[in-house]
């Protein structure tokens, strides 16, 4: 992954701390991003910010769990949020993004989406 494929709220995965969102860019090499994963004092979530290098940062696969978790809603095999502002497709394992019958935009990855949906939409999603 390269910081500039991210903006500040993407979702990303790191090793230890597991499924995170970048707060801040603050170099081609580091990240700043917030969990409430990890356990503090027992059984108590608080939510904490790191700095991390951007090699043990991996993105997070787009699955139809994640689409439903924005608010995407399913119609067969094409997923649409808030009306058509974009829509997915899914065939096997792959989300195409595209209009009216071109389907050429693949999209593999959560923080992918994220931006797409911004770039179109100019709001987060």
């Amino acid at each position: 992954m390269k910081a500039s494929e991210l903006r500040i709220g993407n979702w990303v995965k790191e090793s230890v701390i597991g499924k995170c969102q970048v707060t801040d860019i603050l170099s081609t090499n580091v990240l700043g991003v917030k969990s409430n994963t990890l356990m503090v004092k027992g059984n108590t979530e608080k939510e904490k910010t790191f700095m991390i290098d951007i090699l043990d940062f991996k993105p997070i696969p787009l699955t139809e769990k994640w689409l439903l978790k924005f608010g995407y809603e399913k119609f067969d095999k094409c997923f649409s949020y808030k009306g058509h502002d974009i829509v997915l497709r899914k065939d096997e394992a792959d989300f195409y993004f595209g209009e009216y019958g071109d389907w050429s935009r693949i999209i593999y990855y959560v923080h992918q989406l994220q931006n797409l949906y911004f770039s179109l939409c100019g709001e987060e999603l």
